[in-house]
């Protein structure tokens, strides 16, 4: 509930949004006049953050202009209702005490849940499963006592227990599932994820406003083998860069683009994280030639072998491969956001990879400092039109990688071991969306599979997959943009199972 103060004027107009992060995305619960209650339903259970936008309705010549917003009031759901508060592992008495859940290590795993209800809830227990080949639940039962209404408890005193294979890659990312009861009758079930090892193979941060670049790298990098991750905002990942053995930075064409500015954390993180012997590809129309000198953009070209003499043009037509590096032989028709393109020339270490047929310019450079590897483009990866191989995206990822070093283990008794065991659905992210979301899914059989996305009142939405499906782990990209704002459920059958799960998508 959303309270008006008295300034005398009553009923002024306001939206009100909600988050779990102070800095979005916001979810809108819609507009309210005066004082008025909000139903978070369409975000979830629980929110951190408020939100109030004023409706710029008034007149700043007025003495009290604006909602007067005098206090928010979150209300107690009737009843008990457990949330998932937050959770993580513990590998001081099993593990090596680094602070790290790693491949091959025992550790606690300890939660924490909520109580938002206004009914105290009575011995409540869990028990937690999961259906990952590379994870094993040790020990699956625990107690987290009583929780009284609005507070919280832990399971600390008798933790959960789990382990990692060995083999588990690095970054690898499981997801268990959290069952709770208590003695009045309530149940409910809890999805979330676990890291095993630090960083991964790849982080992409996507730094452009339409994000077009971002989910297509990712989805190329995954098809060929490679794990990681795929972000919208780097903060998180500052300290963590170092765990990561490459890092793509997509920062779209004019005027889809965002600046990364001279004296940002952002710069700074990716500039240490290259100067400690990372591996970085840096895509962007303007990041070159025109950022760094009139619009207050960190200058990456020294770092990156980069020599930039053109602010370019709208003239992107066929990217050609240059013999005698990894690119050799591919070519590539650009259909892609074609605006102001730098013209890039190697220095240094640098050198060619990449250069327009006709007008004929330099658009990709990489770079071999020894300590350190970079590939600098100044166009857009979604751009690119697959031809024949080696001229698909795929192939391009895949060389990039192996230019800065990382390869795929092809020993077939560790792919042996991604066979999974059970079938199973994970939970979308990110979630909530806003144009896209990744779905994944598992089958340990070759059969019938169909994945389907409905809205709340049970219309079909989106068809994702439908057919035979040889065994494995699936990641799915699922474009929302179409999508209005609100809950949707995607539903997954396979092997005379059914399993649903909820998706939400905020503008």
């Amino acid at each position: 509930t959303a309270y008006e103060g008295d300034d005398g004027i009553a009923n002024e107009g306001y939206e009100v949004f909600v988050s779990n992060n102070y800095r979005g995305p916001w979810t809108s619960l819609g507009n309210g006049a005066g004082t008025q209650s909000f139903d978070i339903a369409a975000f979830g259970s629980t929110a951190r953050y408020v939100r109030i936008i004023d409706d710029n309705n008034g007149s700043l010549t007025e003495p009290t202009p604006g909602f007067d917003l005098e206090a928010i009031e979150g209300a107690s759901i009737p009843g008990v209702y457990l949330v998932l508060e937050s959770y993580y592992t513990d590998d001081s008495v099993y593990g090596n005490n680094n602070g790290i859940f790693e491949p091959g290590e025992t550790v606690h795993l300890i939660a924490s849940l909520h109580n938002t209800g206004s009914q105290d809830a009575i011995n409540v227990l869990g028990e937690l499963s999961e259906s990952d080949p590379y994870i094993s639940v040790d020990s699956s039962s625990s107690s987290f006592g009583d929780i009284v209404a609005g507070t919280s408890e832990s399971n600390s005193s008798n933790p959960f227990v789990i382990s990692a294979l060995p083999s588990t890659p690095q970054g690898y990312v499981a997801t268990l599932t959290l069952a709770v009861s208590e003695d009045s009758g309530y149940v409910d079930t809890f999805y979330f994820d676990i890291k095993v090892g630090a960083g991964g193979e790849f982080l992409i941060w996507d730094n452009d406003p339409n994000q077009s670049s971002g989910p297509m790298i990712q989805t190329a990098l995954e098809a060929v083998g490679f794990g990681g991750i795929y972000t919208t905002d780097l903060s998180p990942y500052y300290d963590e860069l170092q765990y990561y053995l490459a890092v793509f930075v997509c920062c779209g064409m004019y005027s889809d683009n965002n600046v990364i500015e001279a004296t940002s954390p952002d710069a700074a993180a990716l500039v240490n994280y290259v100067n400690a012997g990372g591996r970085m590809y840096l895509e962007g129309g303007d990041v070159w030639y025109w950022d760094p000198p009139y619009n207050n953009g960190y200058d990456f070209r020294p770092l990156f072998g980069i020599n930039a003499d053109d602010d370019g043009d709208s003239d992107l037509a066929t990217v050609q491969g240059q013999g005698g590096t990894f690119t050799t032989g591919m070519s590539f028709s650009y259909n892609g956001e074609n605006n102001y393109v730098d013209h890039i020339n190697p220095t240094g270490t640098g050198f060619l990879i990449f250069r327009n047929s006709s007008p004929s310019y330099n658009g990709g450079v990489a770079n071999d400092a020894g300590s350190y590897r970079t590939v600098g483009l100044s166009w857009e990866f979604s751009g690119l039109t697959d031809g024949s191989p080696p001229s698909t995206k795929e192939a391009l990822a895949d060389s990039i990688m192996h230019f800065f070093g990382i390869s795929v283990v092809h020993d077939e008794k560790i792919r042996e071991t991604k066979i999974p065991v059970i079938y199973g659905l994970s939970q979308s992210f990110p979630n909530p969306c806003d144009k896209n979301a990744v779905i994944a899914y598992q089958i340990p059989l070759k059969g019938e599979v169909s994945l389907k996305v409905y809205d709340v009142s049970g219309r079909l939405v989106d068809v994702l997959v439908e057919g035979e499906v040889k065994p494995g782990y699936y990641p799915v990209r699922l474009d929302t943009k179409s999508y209005v704002s609100g809950v949707y459920f995607y539903r997954l059958a396979a092997g005379g199972k059914v399993f649903t799960r909820k998706l939400i998508v905020v503008r």
